[in-house]
């Protein structure tokens, strides 16, 4: 009886539909939700623009930096193997994560070996005058010269010099790792040391792990998954070895937002 009280007039019902339909097509695909806080900054000031332009280039703020360190039931540090081996599995779930372009010092280390080929091929432009006279006239002496020929073919016969022949030919005094002495001096500490491609403190009681964020750290899609998951792998880490009296505590720092540590209860376990 319904149907037969009223007339359906279809092209209006059809037109209807298909705006409908046009605008959650454009909800859909034209629609998204701005997750990065820098976004709601107003860019028409001066002085905010200037600072939006200073936080977006900024290197540090997309890097991840998580202190790990370990404790036995009598509170003293683990070893530096136990240390390293939590941290790979650390490594291993931030990478897992999909979050990082990076992780740990991988890219580093891939890098070093050309570095020290260029300064081996650039050494005439490293040195200045009074830098020859303090430090490069002293290695010719006869004794001196003699000295490092000999600690040359030393290392050549042994498997340190596995690959090292060609470097020491262009560079029989070691002049690079003069070089490389002063570049060290760019690190932001003299306290660390690399053990098996980690960067410990030098007791060897903290070991840092670097990772490089896929995107910005004012996205509050990372500020908000970073937590977790440093939680997640740390509660996964202390599972592991709970049965052996020893509890990891990683704080990490940079772009996580709030910081979280596992803290070691009373006892030690």
């Amino acid at each position: 009886m319904f149907f037969q009280r009223y007339r359906f007039r279809w092209s209006l019902i059809a037109a209807i539909a298909a705006v409908l339909g046009a605008v959650l097509l454009y909800e859909y695909y034209g629609i998204r939700i701005e997750t990065d806080i820098l976004a709601s900054l107003p860019r028409h000031d001066p002085v905010l623009a200037d600072a939006h332009r200073v936080i977006r280039h900024l290197p540090a703020q997309n890097r991840l930096i998580v202190d790990v360190t370990g404790r036995g039931t009598d509170l003293k540090p683990v070893p530096r193997e136990m240390l390293v081996a939590g941290a790979d599995l650390i490594e291993a779930g931030l990478r897992e994560s999909g979050l990082f372009r990076e992780v740990g010092t991988g890219q580093m280390e891939t890098l070093f070996p050309d570095l020290v080929a260029r300064v081996a091929g650039h050494l005439p432009l490293l040195f200045d005058g009074p830098q020859l006279e303090a430090q490069i006239a002293p290695l010719l002496a006869p004794s001196e010269l003699r000295r490092i020929l000999a600690e040359d073919l030393k290392a050549l016969q042994g498997l340190e010099g596995i690959g090292q022949a060609d470097l020491i030919a262009r560079d029989p005094l070691g002049l690079r790792n003069l070089v490389l002495a002063r570049m060290s001096q760019l690190l932001p500490s003299r306290d660390a040391q690399l053990y098996r491609g980690k960067i410990l403190s030098r007791d060897g009681g903290h070991l840092l792990i670097m990772a490089e964020l896929k995107g910005s750290a004012t996205d509050t899609t990372y500020s908000r998954a970073i937590p977790i998951l440093i939680k997640t792998l740390g509660e996964k880490l202390n599972g592991q070895v709970q049965s052996r009296g020893i509890r990891f505590i990683l704080t990490p720092a940079g772009s996580t937002g709030p910081r979280w540590t596992t803290r070691m209860p009373p006892g030690g376990t």
